[in-house]
């Protein structure tokens, strides 16, 4: 069996359009901001789009912003420092970007310029918890999947893009700024996974494990995500995580309301698609694990020519053609705890 995967690049931005004006001061004016980067997930409007772009080499897919959709904004300067709610208003879609503007929420005038150079920071959802030129999230070790559509064979789940953690910083001043561009980068790193069966199967849950045994890389998939701004280079944060982390990640498949559980059926024919979402980290060492309806577990190394695969940091890395097997074809390669999906131990993976 040939399993491939694609690494894709993604992007939600919020564009501030910036223009220059070295005729007109702007201290105590209202600053103006926009937006530019989401099958809707129940409790958030932003979604991936499928649409797919490549520029210099990379390929990116674009992140779907929506009406009423908010962010968190930041700011710093010589007066101290605010953080107030934006709402997303004038979504446009723009080959790698979705585009829009920014009202802020529950106030009539939103940030204002003060005096000297302004930090901007930002981060989506608008429920981060913002720290002095930071941003963190909680990327949960237990994550649902939401039932979207069925097309083609494939039944997709969209995944709660309230998980989906994005920042951005920049900075301006009010002597020649009158408004500000925020381009939003991810600050996780997303699989999406494209499952069918050699036979007629219930799916009840998904895990994503790390292997610890021999390992030395940083193989830590869940915890607090934290994004640090220096103040000399707004545009550029560093990417960490903080507090608790752990390996392992289980995947919930619910009903589009998220009220019920929903357990898909995969076969020859038939295909089940997700995402989840991990730490902004390059993580090696993944085994998927799928649980049957019959309470039988499958799993699988994540390997290349006999050696783990390192995925990069903050990339949305597709793998398809992964095809669970039956029980006749369970064999064991990798000691006790291993059950493999293919009689051949190398699995390869190729780049699509």
């Amino acid at each position: 069996m040939r399993t491939k995967y694609q690494i894709i690049s993604f992007v939600a931005v919020l564009c501030l359009m910036a223009s220059a004006s070295c005729q007109k001061d702007f201290t105590g004016k209202s600053i103006k901001f926009r937006a530019s980067t989401r099958p809707d997930a129940p409790l958030t409007k932003t979604a991936y789009s499928g649409k797919t772009y490549t520029s210099s080499g990379d390929t990116y897919e674009r992140i779907d912003w929506k009406d009423g959709d908010q962010v968190i904004l930041a700011m710093k300067n010589d007066e101290g420092s605010e953080q107030m709610a934006y709402e997303l208003t004038g979504i446009t879609a723009q080959e790698r970007y979705s585009k829009a503007g920014l009202s802020p929420s529950g106030s009539i005038n939103g940030l204002v310029w003060g005096t000297g150079t302004h930090d901007f920071w930002a981060g989506y959802p608008e429920t981060v918890t913002v720290g002095e030129h930071t941003l963190s999230s909680v990327i949960p070790s237990a994550q649902n999947v939401f039932y979207a559509s069925k097309k083609d064979g494939v039944v997709t789940y969209n995944p709660d893009m309230t998980k989906a953690f994005m920042v951005a910083g920049l900075q301006g001043d009010p002597s020649t700024d009158s408004s500000i561009n925020l381009d939003f980068d991810p600050a996780i790193t997303t699989f999406e996974f494209t499952i069918k069966a050699n036979n007629n199967f219930v799916v009840t849950a998904v895990e994503l494990e790390t292997e610890t045994s021999g390992l030395t890389s940083n193989v830590d998939l869940c915890g607090t995500a934290l994004a640090t701004f220096n103040p000399s280079s707004m545009t550029s944060p560093s990417f960490s995580y903080d507090g608790s982390s752990g390996k392992h990640i289980t995947v919930a498949f619910k009903d589009a309301s998220g009220s019920n559980e929903r357990n898909p059926a995969i076969s020859t024919e038939t295909a089940v698609n997700f995402k989840l979402f991990a730490l902004p980290l390059n993580i090696t060492g993944l085994r998927l694990k799928v649980t049957l309806g019959t309470g039988a577990t499958r799993s699988i190394n994540l390997k290349q020519d006999g050696n783990w695969i390192t995925f990069p940091a903050r990339r949305k890395i597709n793998i398809s053609g992964l095809l669970v097997p039956g029980a006749e074809w369970f064999i064991n390669f990798d000691g006790p705890r291993q059950e493999t999906w293919v009689v051949n131990p190398d699995i390869e993976i190729g780049v699509e």
